[in-house]
């Protein structure tokens, strides 16, 4: 038989109510800090490679700081996948690295048959087909507006592989 469930606003003025801070069952011990982990190496690179159909060894591949071991054999544990500085800038430099090959013009060409017109359908269309890839969801309207905006900066005085290639950039560093 469970326990019962606690009321979770109890009323002060009720006696024999009680506020259950932790699920039934359990010893009253408070889940830890909720942390958003970063990708393992393996799950980037896999990631990448499918997001852009990248296939062979890249100069981007490696670049990344090994990931740090486990004590329990998993190497996905949230607390060991910290970003330092070490790090930051790896990606920093693997993501220009994947980005100048998703701006050539012959690779975006393939990915993306609309960068000759390099117009804003054009870049709606690489934030939802490769946005959502990198993301593994669907970018949020801030997110979007945030790519587009930046479209409409970049396009004033440049091209649109110049804006995919910020835009890859960005999106490989981001949370």
């Amino acid at each position: 038989m469970k326990p019962p469930l606690g009321n979770m606003n109890p009323d002060p003025n009720k006696p024999g109510q009680t506020n259950v801070d932790s699920c039934a069952g359990t010893t009253g011990e408070v889940p830890g800090r909720r942390l958003m982990r970063r990708l393992t190496g393996p799950e980037f690179e896999a990631t990448v490679r499918t997001a852009f159909d990248l296939v062979g060894p890249g100069a981007w591949v490696g670049l990344l700081p090994p990931d740090p071991a486990a004590t329990n054999g998993f190497s996905n544990n949230a607390e060991r996948l910290s970003v330092g500085s070490e790090y930051a800038t790896a990606a920093q430099d693997t993501a220009k690295k994947v980005a100048d090959l998703v701006a050539d013009s012959a690779k975006l060409a393939t990915l993306l048959p609309c960068a000759s017109t390099g117009d804003q359908a054009c870049a709606k269309t690489f934030l939802d087909t490769y946005g959502t890839r990198l993301y593994r969801r669907p970018l949020t309207t801030e997110e979007r507006t945030e790519y587009l905006n930046l479209f409409t900066k970049i396009k004033a005085s440049s091209d649109f592989p110049t804006w995919v290639y910020w835009t890859t950039t960005a999106m490989l560093q981001s949370p």
